[in-house]
């Protein structure tokens, strides 16, 4: 027997309640659809937004506004070809 484990998410109740008719509908129960959503992101290493997030929104517009300031770190190439802990080594010197 595989080993198996319960995964327990937030999402909209209208999301979800949409997502169960639709499953209803093509005869399979909703954890089949979650556990092929999940097989599908480890396997292609990405997943989609349909919408993006007002949080991540902000985010890009705080970003674009530190960018327009001046305020952010860049680093050379050749040090982010060393990999992100490097570069984090990097701000804590």
């Amino acid at each position: 027997m595989s080993d198996i484990s319960i995964v327990t998410a937030k999402v909209d109740t209208n999301l979800k309640r949409a997502a169960q008719k639709k499953a209803r509908e093509l005869g399979v129960p909703i954890s089949a659809v979650i556990k092929e959503a999940l097989r599908d992101f480890v396997n292609k290493k990405r997943f989609s937004l349909e919408e993006p997030s007002q949080y991540l929104l902000d985010m890009i517009e705080e970003s674009r506004r530190d960018y327009e300031r001046g305020d952010y770190i860049s680093f050379p190439a050749s040090q982010a070809a060393g990999g992100l802990r490097d570069a984090l080594k990097n701000l804590e010197d």
